[in-house]
């Protein structure tokens, strides 16, 4: 089906010449991205850029293919128009100190985006330290790098997880094996990588404990600080947040020479946006920035976003969802019955629940009384205050709204489940968010 503009989104016209754009642009997001754009196209002309034959670049397919050291009909054929703008932000981004978010929507290739990123880094003399969440990824990332001719360029991994790094042809086969254990050992031991080593793979896991109680969370930091290293943060939301994982990923960003950030959903919650620092500008108070999007509610976060892809360093294309629609499905009368009946069941036993919670929280402070006396009477040589004895009730009104969310998915499940059967049986897929 053609592509429809709609209340939220607008064609994607991109700058890149290589290909016909099948994307689209959040309509709050289209003017600054395409200002950004603009920029980049105005600092290439600007700039002292010429091809291989000495012709002077004025182009943004030229340019990139130029950075990337391909010729003009490989960025043709292994990239789309929304990747090759991407990678032009992306390095535009690195050549003025700043990160990039890729943004785009699951299935719009940010793969291959990270891919020639990485390769980019490579070429100036940099080695890329790919993070995500989950070994099995290893593959897909050597996958997309692959795809874009770049296999030569990484013969060497070095996993932090020591994990094989399998065929993504062929899941049963090794492409590149895991180091022997006492290898692997001594060069997380020493914080030295094998000489060789021309690209870096590690999962978040291996991030989630004190520096003080993890060799490799050690190694990790005294790479990321000693070596000429380019971070790619893939599903970078997993990464931020206040937990050890986050506060070691917020030290590897400050140490990196520079960051690259892949996530469809980056900025979910204001909390998330101190891992994002190397996409701000220096005069950016980043331990303030959260409180300040807090108290400024969604209004003054839309506005972030938005000049953050004016400055070129957020990126979001998506599918058309002009032809998406939203059905509520509505019980029928014997399924309202039923799950009313269910309603006040469940409602009588919490009430006798809620009634029992107050006497159990009566007892625990008469308890506590009695304990408390006890421990006046002891001699002072005996009393601890690390030691004293007392008796803890739950507040059973703190439980009702997780009670409540699983009726609710309860009551469903059969009405879900017959829709499902139907979608099945008229050839269609259906997909269950739960």
């Amino acid at each position: 089906p053609s592509i429809v503009e709609n209340e939220y989104q607008s064609t994607y016209l991109p700058k890149s010449q290589v290909g016909i754009a099948k994307s689209m642009i959040p309509i709050n997001m289209s003017a600054a991205t395409y200002g950004a754009l603009d920029k980049v196209v105005d600092s290439i002309i600007n700039g002292n850029w010429n091809d291989a034959d000495g012709n002077k670049i004025d182009n943004i397919d030229d340019w990139v293919a130029n950075r990337l050291e391909y010729t003009r009909d490989d960025l043709g054929k292994f990239f789309s128009p929304e990747q090759v703008d991407a990678i032009a932000l992306g390095i535009y981004n690195h050549d003025n100190g700043r990160g990039i978010i890729n943004a785009d929507q699951t299935g719009q290739g940010k793969g291959r985006f990270v891919a020639a990123m990485m390769r980019f880094a490579k070429i100036e003399g940099s080695i890329p330290v790919f993070a995500t969440y989950k070994p099995e990824l290893f593959t897909d990332i050597y996958r997309d790098i692959s795809e874009i001719g770049s296999l030569d360029y990484f013969q060497h991994p070095f996993t932090f997880n020591n994990a094989d790094i399998r065929k993504f042809d062929n899941p049963n086969e090794v492409l590149f094996p895991k180091l022997k254990s006492i290898e692997h050992k001594n060069a997380i031991e020493s914080g030295h990588l094998p000489e060789n080593t021309d690209l870096v793979l590690i999962t978040y896991s291996q991030l989630a404990k004190a520096a003080d109680k993890s060799q490799k969370v050690r190694s990790f930091a005294h790479l990321m600080a000693s070596r000429n290293a380019t971070l790619f943060l893939d599903e970078s939301h997993l990464a931020a947040g206040e937990s050890l994982t986050g506060e070691n990923v917020r030290t590897a960003v400050e140490d990196a020479q520079a960051v690259i950030y892949s996530s469809a959903t980056p900025l979910k919650q204001v909390k998330h946006y101190g891992v994002y620092s190397r996409v701000f500008p220096k005069s950016v108070d980043i331990e303030k920035l959260p409180e300040t999007l807090q108290k400024g509610g969604e209004a003054l976060q839309e506005a972030i976003s938005t000049a953050m892809a004016e400055d070129g360093v957020l990126v979001r294309r998506e599918r058309d969802f002009s032809q998406v629609t939203f059905a509520t499905l509505e019980p029928n009368g014997e399924q309202e019955i039923q799950i009313r009946e269910t309603a006040d069941q469940i409602a009588h036993v919490l009430s006798l629940m809620a009634r029992l919670s107050s006497d159990v929280s009566a007892d625990a402070h008469k308890m506590n009384e009695e304990f408390e006396a006890a421990f006046e009477k002891l001699p002072d040589a005996s009393k601890s205050s690390s030691g004293r004895m007392r008796a803890n009730s739950m507040n059973f009104g703190s439980r009702i709204y997780h009670l409540n969310r699983q009726f609710l998915l309860g009551s469903k499940i059969d009405m879900v489940a017959k829709h499902t059967i139907a979608c099945i049986k008229n050839n269609t897929k259906p997909v269950i968010g739960v």
